[in-house]
């Protein structure tokens, strides 16, 4: 019978030389996968590059965008104000006109009364003369 730490020991060897024997293809399997570790790296790399230049590009006009909406905000509280004012100036230029309306049609029927009056003074007016004619008239013919 084989004694327990002979039998380890030729284990352990069997083992190396069954390792010692595949060495070779595992060394060129091993670079193989280190350059193809290193190409997938290099391709990752330029990736997150790519992107990163893409993100700071994307981050640029977002601020331009923001910028731009500021000023189109600005210009549509500016707007919104000139028209309010407007409307407001509006507003207060039709109530003065209907005031103006009323002051014509008061105007018109005082010019209107005046008109009549007038009118009416002249008629008394040319009584009055007819009259007088006729009172200076009679101590004349009274006289004759």
């Amino acid at each position: 019978m084989i004694a327990p730490g002979l039998l380890r020991i030729w284990r352990r060897d069997l083992i190396w030389l069954i390792a010692a024997q595949n060495l070779p293809g595992l060394t060129m399997k091993s670079h193989r996968l280190k350059a193809e570790a290193n190409s997938a790296q290099n391709t990752l790399q330029k990736e997150i590059t790519t992107l990163r230049d893409t993100n700071r590009t994307i981050q640029l006009k977002l601020r331009d965008i923001e910028v731009a909406n500021d000023d189109f905000e600005r210009q549509a509280r500016n707007t919104t104000s000139s028209l309010e004012d407007l409307e407001s100036k509006y507003d207060v230029a039709i109530e003065r006109g209907v005031m103006l309306e009323e002051e014509i049609k008061l105007g018109e029927q005082k010019r209107e009364a005046l008109r009549i009056e007038t009118q009416r003074l002249r008629d008394e007016l040319s009584d009055l003369k007819v009259e007088a004619e006729i009172m200076q008239d009679k101590p004349h013919h009274a006289g004759a």
